[in-house]
């Protein structure tokens, strides 16, 4: 301790520079990772409740067009009693609202008794009576209730839930009731649409905790209660909120997961009891990036404290040994002063390789424009070269102003990156390329690609955007989110440059949106 009191003051005050640096460092690194972590969460929980609302939107249409089908149902029971045949038309007609209502198994009309009056489809001739869904129109009738069962196998072996009205007679009483069955496969496809990683899972369950359908589909997790003490959909339930984002341990499979819930709760129809939608993502998997950048931070913040310490701990220890040697304590400080320049120019070097590696969009994750423009022309030589046909397709997002200011800009960033990450997908040739090229707009460069196999790949790609089925009610083309594509190939020259064709892609993108959007249009034969 006597011998590190007589330390001259310079080297006092490079160990206190040393710590002082090493402490902000590493104070910034723990700073800016916990900064990217909260981001990064925060992104997925709006992706998630972004996807949840999707469903919830699509299945609130359906719960609104079964109600209407049961209204009219309701409505022509007196008109089907007052005919000698009359419950054999109302069976036919049942029957074609049935194949007419998308995820109806079928829809049937039971009397007092519970015994089945007509249906869409062969019933046994018994009393449906002691059945939940006709128990409780039963005990608490009213006629402007649309009454929702839990999840059960019907007759046929069909896992479903009823969605039933109540039929009042000539006297103003209980009179049976009309109800027609959900089957759980067909909310399948709804379930798979928003489902955007391979670690993810959706639910639909019951207003009281029973599982109705799930995907993946998991035939064994059908029925499970959820409604569990402590479990997320109680903590859902309980917190009197229509939509949350939670985080913790899965009942059905015991692994931690971020939860998207939203309660489906419509005021119109009145329902007795909701139905609770899910969405979920392995809780690990967002982060995953994020782990791989924090050991590379970590690691290199470890290098230099494991080299710089003991670096300046031997500077000192000769700076001891050679007090009195003036000359030979400047010569150590300014060899370490050099390694010291060194690792700051090595810092320099990453941080420039950091930056180069900075040509993608940060919403979307595709290349940036600055990029495309340096591979268009890349592109372009090497086609010239070798006389190959070269396309460009310009790609605008129909009506996404109108989407922007109906939805908001979270749902507009998360429509863009579910556009971009179709149009990714969807490209099948690994030199393809995809990129933003502003707002709303995309561009694809396809080598060796000539106009007939640009047109090809144009309605794949327009198809795999409409099939996303992002509801957009406010579009005038369409119900759901569109593309509109302008399409241009031509063996590039050297009496041009790649801006003819971008021009030329942009002009049938142009007559695309004219023409009434969603759809491809070809760009006319330029001389390139």
């Amino acid at each position: 301790m006597k011998g590190m009191r007589r330390l001259p003051r310079l080297l006092w005050a490079t160990w206190q520079i040393l710590l002082s640096g090493l402490l902000i460092l590493g104070g910034f690194i723990a700073w800016s990772l916990a900064a990217e972590h909260d981001k990064i969460e925060k992104q997925e929980q709006e992706r998630l409740a972004t996807q949840a609302k999707v469903i919830d939107d699509n299945l609130c249409r359906q719960i609104a067009s079964i109600n209407r089908a049961l209204l009219s149902v309701r409505d022509d029971i007196p008109y089907w009693q007052d005919r000698k045949n009359g419950w054999d038309l109302a069976a036919h007609q049942l029957k074609a609202l049935a194949d007419a209502l998308p995820g109806v198994h079928d829809l049937t009309i039971l009397d007092a008794d519970g015994f089945v009056r007509a249906s869409s489809r062969e019933m046994p001739a018994r009393s449906f009576r002691e059945h939940e869904y006709f128990q409780a129109s039963l005990k608490q009738p009213d006629l402007e209730t649309i009454y929702v069962s839990e999840p059960f196998t019907n007759v046929f072996g069909t896992w479903v839930i009823t969605l039933s009205r109540m039929v009042r007679g000539p006297d103003g009483k209980f009179d049976g009731i009309v109800l027609a069955a959900l089957d759980a496969e067909a909310f399948t496809v709804l379930l798979d649409s928003v489902l955007y990683a391979q670690d993810m899972w959706s639910v639909l369950a019951h207003g009281d905790g029973k599982i109705f359908v799930m995907s993946p589909q998991r035939p064994e997790r059908m029925g499970m209660n959820l409604a569990q003490p402590d479990s997320l959909f109680t903590r859902h339930r309980d917190s009197g909120q229509a939509a949350t984002v939670m985080s913790g341990t899965a009942l059905h499979d015991g692994e931690e997961r971020m939860l998207a819930q939203r309660t489906v709760q419509m005021a119109r129809p009145k329902m007795d009891k909701p139905l609770v939608i899910g969405v979920s993502r392995d809780m690990n998997a967002p982060f995953a990036e994020w782990r791989d950048n924090a050991l590379i931070q970590g690691g290199l913040f470890a290098l230099i404290v494991l080299s710089s310490i003991p670096n300046l701990y031997r500077l000192h220890r000769r700076q001891r040994a050679a007090e009195e040697d003036a000359a030979a304590a400047e010569a150590a400080l300014h060899s370490k002063n050099l390694e010291l320049a060194e690792l700051n120019a090595e810092l320099a070097t990453r941080s420039e390789m950091l930056r180069r590696q900075a040509n993608h969009d940060g919403l979307t994750g595709i290349i940036n424009r600055r990029h495309f423009d340096e591979s268009l022309q890349a592109e372009w030589r090497r086609s010239l070269r070798e006389g190959l046909p070269l396309a460009l397709l310009m790609i605008d997002i129909d009506h996404f102003k109108l989407f922007n200011d109906r939805y908001g800009h979270q749902a507009g960033d998360a429509c863009l990156k579910s556009v971009a990450a179709a149009l990714r997908q969807r490209l099948g040739r690994p030199y393809d390329v995809v990129a933003r090229y502003g707002g709303e707009e995309f561009v694809c460069m396809l080598p060796n690609c000539d106009l007939s196999g640009a047109e090809t790949i144009a309605e794949e790609l327009r198809a795999a955007v409409e099939a996303l089925c992002i509801a957009h009610e406010c579009s005038p083309t369409a119900a759901a989110v569109t593309i509109s594509i302008g399409a241009a190939a031509a063996i590039p020259s050297t009496a041009s440059g790649p801006e003819v064709l971008l021009a030329d892609a942009d002009a049938a993108l142009y007559v695309a949106k004219h023409n009434g959007r969603n759809q491809v249009r070809l760009a006319t034969a330029s001389a390139c």
